[in-house]
């Protein structure tokens, strides 16, 4: 599995102008069973990124479950949308996976498990850092601007190695009990 999620994230590049070529295709289905299966699968996902390492120049604070968990409570701290908060909790995703490219292949994890506004968010969450000038021209004025820079800010701060944080599975919980 793991496989075709690489290579179909490495697929979806050019032609739509943002800095991976992405589109989204998120469906939602309302049954409680379906809500339940993707709130496990959710869950599974975020525990993955329990001691994956990052750089430590970059990411002084440690693994990536710590980070993210950081950038999670930021959101919730800042922002009433729990969109937002999904995206921030999930955003690095894809580092379970692989560190490169781990934008597109966390979106491809999160497709039809959460709204397209959050898989959008998640695979452009590093434009604002590798294309600054063309994201920024491109989405000059719209909601979608102001919501990458709140999670660029987000992750900018979600980066202190003493943060209190809280547990993934409550933080799931929060979110599962406002979206899913």
């Amino acid at each position: 599995m793991w496989r075709w999620v690489y290579r179909r994230a490495r697929s979806r590049r050019s032609r739509s102008g943002f800095c991976d070529g992405s589109k989204d295709r998120a469906v939602h289905t309302k049954t409680p069973m379906y809500s339940m299966i993707r709130f496990k699968l959710l869950s599974d996902l975020l525990w993955a990124l329990d001691g994956v390492p990052q750089d430590p120049v970059h990411h002084p604070e440690g693994d990536v479950l710590f980070h993210s968990l950081q950038v999670f409570q930021h959101a919730q701290h800042k922002s009433p949308d729990p969109e937002m908060w999904a995206a921030a909790l999930f955003h690095d995703i894809g580092k379970a996976i692989q560190q490169r490219d781990h934008a597109a292949i966390g979106a491809d994890l999160l497709d039809d498990r959460v709204s397209s506004r959050v898989v959008w968010l998640v695979r452009h969450h590093m434009d604002l850092l590798l294309c600054p000038h063309k994201i920024r021209k491109k989405l000059r004025g719209t909601p979608q601007m102001h919501d990458l820079e709140q999670l660029r800010r987000w992750d900018q701060a979600g980066r202190d190695p003493y943060a209190q944080v809280v547990d993934p599975d409550h933080a799931i919980e929060l979110i599962a009990a406002s979206l899913l």
